[in-house]
């Protein structure tokens, strides 16, 4: 008897500190770790996909580009002759007060690699315990500046989305990305 009380009184005083964790849509169903503790850490993109769709006169061109790590392919429907292929990493350490500093290597396929590093910023767009959507303020060729939904944040992976869509004199237009990052 005594030790049902117990484990009542120490299930009773966990409950809040769970949900004080509060979970996104894909995060881990159980966290002992808060979203800042979990998002505060370096990260290597291991995989994106980008698709872009923008009207013409008479048709709309999709550009895609996708990323597995390594290599990101970037092809175009309607001017084939302008597919792409480069190599290249994206790493980010994002810190507790803000502070993100980055290392892009970059290079398409017959070109010299631009390396970038910097120190820039992130924050959360909400507050509050859900912390959904981030800013995060650097990259450029394998990974942009912008604000992101936090699709999934677990101790070990992240994955950031954006999507929009409108339209433009009858055409669509639209933007969506996906980005998969992975604890370093």
């Amino acid at each position: 008897m005594k030790n049902s009380i117990t484990l009542i009184i120490v299930l009773s005083l966990c409950l809040p500190l769970l949900n004080s964790c509060k979970k996104g849509e894909n995060d881990p169903f159980i966290s002992l770790k808060s979203r800042d503790n979990k998002i505060s850490q370096k990260w290597k993109l291991t995989k994106s996909e980008v698709i872009q769709v923008s009207p013409y006169s008479t048709s709309s061109e999709t550009v895609t580009a996708t990323y597995d790590g390594t290599t990101q392919k970037i092809v175009y429907t309607l001017e084939p002759a302008n597919n792409k292929t480069a190599t290249g990493t994206f790493e980010m350490t994002l810190e507790k007060n803000g502070t993100l500093t980055y290392n892009e290597n970059y290079a398409l396929a017959g070109s010299t690699a631009i390396i970038r590093s910097g120190t820039s910023y992130w924050n959360w767009v909400n507050t509050g315990k859900n912390k959904s959507e981030i800013n995060i303020g650097a990259g450029d060729d394998l990974f942009e500046s912008g604000s992101y939904v936090i699709d999934r944040l677990a101790s070990k992976e992240l994955v950031l989305k954006y999507d929009y869509k409108i339209t433009e004199n009858g055409f669509n237009r639209s933007y969506s990305c996906t980005y998969t990052f992975e604890k370093e």
